[in-house]
């Protein structure tokens, strides 16, 4: 009966001498620190969230400074001088800031030899081609106190593009009811900006009645729209209530419809 009453207090011993010590580690304090607290302009900084293991660790700076960090570790620098707040968070645990000083002074010197580094770009929009055909659905509208219609052209591309707020980038004009549309390339937006993946893109344009050129009800109006580099030509007429497209192509450039009516 001694032996196993021996035991059982041993037992008991070794459990509460275990969960002492994993209470202990996780009172453990943290405690955040920075290699430097004033720094100058484009001069890197370190700091460590000392205590805190693994990925668990997240950080902030206000205002909005450029870092780099990993784990318990974070590299930090600035464009701008001013006061910013460094901040870590380990889940369990209070977060922990630090406040570091900017000076308005360069880090590395002007000279004709050692120029500063340029500031990190995060604009990196760029152009790119129109691939699959592009699908236009066309309405008219009634000028209010008038006959004339507004034509309105809704462009939609078949395929998807990697950033759906990408947007077509165009001209059009209608000089002497020359009615043009030119789509070089799409302006695809930074990988920043970029939100939904892998949609199409769409865009309306307009086309309204010209003072100094009226449009003549059953007359043919040429309607020619570029794509990259190739020219697709058709025509426009227009009567009362409605505007009639002829159009011969079924790629490309293609119309939902040829007859759009109010």
């Amino acid at each position: 009966m001694k032996k196993l009453l021996y035991l059982s207090s041993a037992f008991l011993l070794a459990l509460a001498l275990a969960v002492g010590c994993k209470k202990g580690q996780m009172d453990k304090p943290l405690q955040l620190i920075a290699a430097k607290t004033t720094i100058k302009l484009v001069e890197t900084d370190s700091l460590v969230l000392l205590g805190a293991e693994g990925d668990s660790v997240k950080w902030t700076v206000t205002p909005s400074g450029l870092m780099f960090h990993n784990s318990n570790k974070a590299t930090v620098l600035f464009y701008q001088a001013g006061t910013y707040v460094v901040t870590a968070t380990d889940p369990g645990h209070a977060p922990l800031s630090k406040t570091i000083t900017v000076l308005n002074e360069n880090y590395y010197p002007t000279t004709p030899n050692n120029p500063p580094p340029p500031p990190v770009s995060h604009d990196t929009s760029k152009f790119i081609p129109v691939t699959g055909d592009l699908v236009i659905t066309p309405k008219v509208f009634r000028e209010p106190n008038t006959d004339s219609l507004d034509l309105i052209l809704n462009i939609k591309s078949s395929n998807t593009y990697p950033c759906g707020n990408s947007s077509f980038y165009l001209t059009q004009s209608q000089t002497n009811n020359n009615f043009v549309i030119d789509i070089p390339n799409i302006l695809q937006p930074s990988n920043y900006s970029c939100t939904r993946p892998n949609t199409q893109i769409q865009r309306s344009i307009a086309f309204y009645p010209q003072v100094n050129s009226p449009v003549v009800v059953g007359t043919s109006y040429p309607l020619t729209i570029t794509i990259g580099s190739t020219k697709y030509t058709g025509s426009i007429v227009f009567a009362k209530d409605y505007a009639d497209i002829t159009w011969p192509y079924t790629s490309g450039v293609t119309f939902t419809s040829t007859h759009a009516t109010l």
